[in-house]
Order: C-alpha cells, then structure tokens, then sequence
C-alpha cells in the first residue's frame, strides 16, 4: 500500500506500525514558509495513516514540541523536547505532561518508556526514571544516554559515551558495564547511538567509536582535529560472545528471526 503525501511534507522521524489498530504513525513536518514572509517555518504534526482504509489523519502537536525524543505508540505515548523543555503528548496530540526543569537535559540523550507500566527514563546529566503518576525521581546512573529496555522491563541498557555499552538490572538496582573500548581517553557522546536488541533479546548491535586528537604537529588549518575509528559490536548475551565488523556505521537493524 501506499500513502501519498503532499510534496512539501515529509516523515523524517517515527514511522511506526501500530499493528492492533492497523496503523502507521509517524512525525509530519510541512514546510509553511511563505514568499512574502521572510525565514522558513516548519510545521510539526503527527501523521496516523489508515492502512486498512488507506486514510491519513494529522493531528497539531502543542507549541514547544520541536525535537522528538521517544514513541510509544502502542501504550499512546510520545515524548518531545523543546523551548518549555519535554513534553509528554499522545496520539491526539494532547500534552499530558509537562517536565520544565533544566536538570533533565536537553533532550539530547534519548529517552525510554517502560513496556509494562507508565514509567520512564530520561537520559541527561543522569539516567532518570520518572513515575508521572506519583513525580518520583529515581536516579539509574550518572551520566547514562540512549536507553533500551529489554521487553520484560527488567534490564535497561543505556550509554556512557560513544564507545561503550552498559546496563542496569531494575529488580536490584545494579549497574554494569556490557562492552567497551580499552584505552579510551576520549570519551565523547557525539556518535553514540541506542543498542539494537534482537527480537529474542539474546543478541545486541551497536556501533562504538575510539576519537583520539592528532599529535600537533600534524594538524592542518581547516581540516579535523580529531581522528574517529568505529566498529559495528555484536553481542551474544548467553554465551557472552562478541564480534566485530569494522567500519562507519550509521544504521542498524534486526531483521528476521535471530537463531
């Protein structure tokens, strides 16, 4: 099937299949720039497309809502970060919440909405879960970005930086470290990106990256300073296993049935 849209509009975020209600929900942005206005103006909406009745329905989001952070479109939750800070809003594009407190970030580092209950993570300054229902905070790790839950919610896998992997166990409270690289005297979080877990959850994929400076005398006006070498990880979590495929990685998914 098909669903055509509007050629100055475009899905560049969160197009996702809710497979109960035969839907596709995705982030719209139209480009509402006028001649006799000066600048571009973007306009963000979510987009629900019909499969079934190959209809599509766009819905306004509130004001504020610029950079999207996580969807759960099966549990009607989306979370946004703007100028007011994050913004939890649903699937009619109703805010629900509202977290305008500077010490949760900038809504850089990703977020996670638990698969069982009402939870979430925020990542930041420190890797927080927030329970809407009673504002509790609940500190998992300092400095922790890009969580993944696993689908039971009992592990959530997160970043300290780029080159490095680890996890929490949320019945205890335990952190520990998954995979890195040795020797990393350069942490940064500008190529880190959430772990890619298998359908069975027993296989990961992320990609890690080593930056380390050039020596000065080799440094040439206008060019980087810095050199990156990154290597897509794949980890058995059983057997505790890990391999490695060399090389820029910018995305990666399971597809299929892992064996």
């Amino acid at each position: 099937m098909q669903c055509q849209l509007h050629p100055l509009r475009m899905v560049p975020w969160m197009l996702q299949t809710v497979p109960e209600k035969s839907l596709l929900v995705g982030l719209v942005v139209t480009d509402a720039s006028q001649n006799d206005r000066p600048g571009i103006v973007l306009q963000h909406q979510i987009g629900l497309f019909h499969l079934a009745q190959n209809k599509s329905l766009l819905r306004q989001l509130p004001d504020g809502c610029l950079h999207p952070v996580a969807s759960s479109p099966q549990s009607d939750r989306l979370l946004f970060h703007g100028p007011d800070g994050f913004q939890l809003v649903n699937l009619k594009g109703h805010r629900k919440l509202l977290l305008s407190d500077p010490a949760w970030g900038d809504g850089r580092s990703g977020a996670a909405f638990h698969p069982a209950n009402h939870t979430f993570v925020i990542g930041g300054p420190s890797l927080t879960l927030y329970n809407p229902a009673t504002r509790d905070r609940t500190t998992i790790a300092k400095g922790g970005c890009f969580p993944v839950w696993t689908q039971d919610g009992d592990t959530l896998f997160h970043a300290l930086d780029s080159a490095s992997l680890s996890a929490a166990n949320c019945k205890d409270g335990e952190n520990y470290d998954i995979v890195s690289i040795p020797g990393n005297r350069h942490p940064e979080r500008k190529k880190a990106r959430p772990v890619e877990l298998s359908p069975d959850q027993r296989f990961f994929a992320l990609p890690l990256t080593r930056r380390a400076p050039y020596h000065a005398k080799t440094v040439v006006q206008d060019q980087p300073a810095w050199t990156e070498h990154q290597t897509l990880i794949i980890g058995d979590l059983e057997k505790r296993e890990l391999w490695q495929y060399p090389g820029p990685i910018h995305q990666c998914a399971w597809v299929g049935r892992s064996m």
